[in-house]
């Protein structure tokens, strides 16, 4: 497991970044950020039992500093994040920042012929075995929603009211979205969590569209993007306001300690769980409400889930999944097979 409250003992250089690069999948030049060295400076020694300190707006003056030209997680934040499995960073992401992805994001769906895409359901599992999806790890492809269609196999709304979301290479293919992934404040966190050469393996764009937003079940994230040993972190992006009433997450606080309960494996014939689905006690989760620009983190073992959106409003996030490339080995029966390993944010 990556060791989350590493100290880190005086400076040294990482790398962030790389230029121009043609992709081997056909997708034509990726916009690569340019090279960046960054001083890394050590994080400290005081650790305290404030558990209120995990929810702070980042970059206080008690957040000790990472020269990746933005705040360090601070100790007390880490000790919580151990503590319970995920973090909320309010104000992560300004409003311009988000404004900016939200436009991105209607510009690639107006851009978008809904003949080739797919629907996704986290309870029908036979997507799973499609070209579309697969494929889609390297990516940017769009998924409808199960309840956007009608019986007569129309959309019974406009499509931009119909994606569930778009995935799963927008950090690497879109110039918007790399910049938010690849930005020193998403570095300096990560570099806290203790990771050396990280990569995003995944990056959707959710929408949980109103009335129709489906419900994500109980799960792990080690569960799908599997590496040896464990290195899973999801950094999920509020980009509207996260209510009960929209579809927020929920989270068992503590539940990443019981160890990674069962895992989707590629096969010859697709894809499937090693082991049957766990019930859960509703009564155990807690609602993680956060503004927009909040960013939630989520220990890869933290089990979490979010219920259908049945209000009038909209509840689109950012999900960015990241592994560990420097003594983490990314197993072959992960459903994501990549032709190109992905960009590392930084190398330390």
């Amino acid at each position: 497991m990556i060791t989350y409250h590493r100290k880190l003992m005086g400076t040294k250089q990482a790398t962030c970044g790389a230029g121009e690069e043609k992709d081997d999948d056909g997708h034509g030049p990726v916009e690569r950020l340019p090279n960046t060295s960054v001083n890394v400076t050590s994080l400290g020694d005081s650790w305290t039992s404030l558990r209120n300190s995990a929810r702070r707006t980042w970059g206080d003056e008690n957040s000790s500093p990472v020269s990746f030209g933005a705040e360090s997680l601070s100790a007390e934040q880490l000790r919580s994040f151990e503590s319970d499995g995920f973090l909320v960073l309010e104000s992560f992401s300004s409003e311009e920042e988000v404004k900016e992805m939200r436009d991105r994001m209607a510009g690639l769906l107006d851009g978008f012929d809904g003949a080739s895409s797919s629907v996704f359901s986290t309870k029908d599992h036979k997507q799973l075995k499609d070209d579309y999806f697969l494929d889609s790890a390297e990516n940017i492809s769009f998924f409808f929603e199960e309840k956007a269609f009608g019986e007569d196999g129309c959309l019974k709304q406009p499509k931009e009211l119909s994606i569930n979301k778009v995935g799963h290479a927008l950090s690497e293919l879109d110039p918007v979205f790399k910049k938010f992934s690849f930005s020193g404040k998403v570095c300096s966190m990560l570099f806290s969590l203790g990771y050396k050469r990280p990569v995003v393996i995944q990056s959707m764009y959710i929408f949980k569209q109103p009335g129709i937003g489906g419900e994500v079940v109980p799960h792990q994230d080690n569960s799908f993007l599997y590496t040896e040993p464990p290195s899973c972190t999801g950094l999920w992006l509020a980009l509207e306001d996260a209510t009960i009433t929209n579809g927020c997450l929920w989270a068992i606080p503590g539940s990443h300690k019981n160890g990674l309960k069962r895992r989707l494996i590629r096969g010859e014939n697709g894809v499937h769980f090693d082991r049957p689905s766990l019930s859960y006690d509703q009564k155990d989760f807690v609602p993680l409400e956060v503004k927009s620009g909040s960013l939630v983190v989520i220990h890869g073992n933290l089990v979490h889930q979010s219920f259908e959106n049945q209000s009038p409003k909209s509840r689109h996030a950012l999900s960015l999944h990241v592994v560990d490339t420097d003594g983490f080995k990314w197993v072959s029966d992960n459903w994501i097979r990549r032709k190109v390993a992905p960009e590392p944010l930084y190398v330390y």
